[in-house]
């Protein structure tokens, strides 16, 4: 978990105690300031693996979140296809089902989308002893130059809807009528796939709306 070597001590030592129970994280600060995508690479490659047969290489921003069973699909899913792999080297998982959200006066908003090459629900399965990594391939473009599998059976990803990234295509239409979830279902699916407590979250920026 890469953090910046300026986050206010308060915040440092909340984020170390909420991830402490998770041994598979490892935090790491680096200088602020820094070329971000260079950072990232080099991380990636130094906490490589090269004992194994395929690293599985994966990237979540701050306003991504993916299913609970994630890591538990992306190991099941690699014996199944190895013979790909083994072709080339190289091989993409595009989880591509999932949930845009964003927040309004109106208040917290979800919408389901199927959307393709999407990072966090994108996984890069790479010989370890490459000297590349997933920061070497633009994520919208990966399918010209690796094999890719898409998986839309399940929903494995949450993202948030801002200027800074590309989550506005799933207003598109051609997404938003091909899977519908009825207001009565989101609460109990978002609980049961991400671990998110809607109403919570819902209460909680309405508290934030009512400040202003």
């Amino acid at each position: 978990m890469l953090m910046g070597d300026q986050l206010p001590e308060s915040v440092r030592a909340e984020v170390l105690q909420i991830i402490a129970p998770v041994p598979q994280i490892k935090p790491v600060f680096r200088q602020e300031g820094l070329p971000h995508q260079a950072v990232c690479r080099q991380l990636m490659l130094a906490e490589r693996d090269d004992t194994v047969r395929a690293a599985a290489e994966f990237r979540l921003d701050y306003d991504d979140a993916v299913g609970v069973d994630f890591i538990e699909r992306v190991r099941d899913f690699f014996p199944k296809v190895r013979g790909i792999y083994r072709n080339g080297g190289k091989l993409v998982l595009d989880f591509n089902r999932g949930f845009i959200l964003s927040v309004d006066e109106d208040g917290v908003q979800l919408r389901q989308v199927i959307t393709r090459n999407w990072t966090p629900g994108q996984v890069l399965f790479i010989r370890p002893q490459s000297d590349k990594c997933l920061f070497d391939f633009a994520h919208a473009q990966m399918w010209r130059r690796i094999p890719t599998m898409s998986f839309p059976r399940a929903q494995m990803f949450l993202r948030g809807a801002h200027a800074e990234n590309d989550s506005q295509i799933g207003v598109r239409k051609f997404n938003e009528e091909m899977l519908r979830v009825s207001a009565a279902e989101l609460p109990g699916l978002m609980r049961t796939r991400f671990n998110l407590d809607l109403e919570r979250l819902r209460d909680g920026w309405a508290a934030l709306c009512d400040l202003d």
